[in-house]
């Protein structure tokens, strides 16, 4: 299979879909094992995908996970989960809050660059 050849990780679902007569995001999401909501988000390249869901995609389609990671634009290797310092336990809720939201912010910005390539 020419995964690199793929742009995108929701190019890659659109033609699996296509090949597997998969007609609907319910269908989609029931095959990954993720719900219709995320199946959707996947197509639209709206958010980037965990790990689980990554792996999820490489179990159904029978497909290598590296390549899976590469399509979705994350790194490639395993995976170190992203961990804040024990000092970040001095934040309070406000702080917190202003955290997650830069990183939401970075994320957008991320998938984002991918919808305009």
């Amino acid at each position: 299979m020419l995964l690199r050849a793929q742009r995108s990780l929701a190019d890659f679902l659109r033609t699996e879909m296509a090949r597997r007569d998969i007609t609907s995001t319910y269908e989609l999401g029931r095959r990954i094992g993720v719900s219709q909501g995320t199946a959707w988000r996947l197509l639209s390249s709206s958010r980037v995908p965990r790990e689980e869901t990554l792996v999820k995609i490489a179990g159904t389609f029978g497909v290598d996970i590296t390549d899976v990671r590469e399509m979705a634009e994350r790194p490639a290797g395993e995976i170190d989960h992203f961990r804040l310092p024990p000092e970040a336990d001095q934040l309070d809720n406000r702080e917190r809050d202003a955290v997650v939201e830069m990183i939401w912010v970075i994320l957008a910005a991320r998938a984002e660059r991918r919808v305009t390539r």
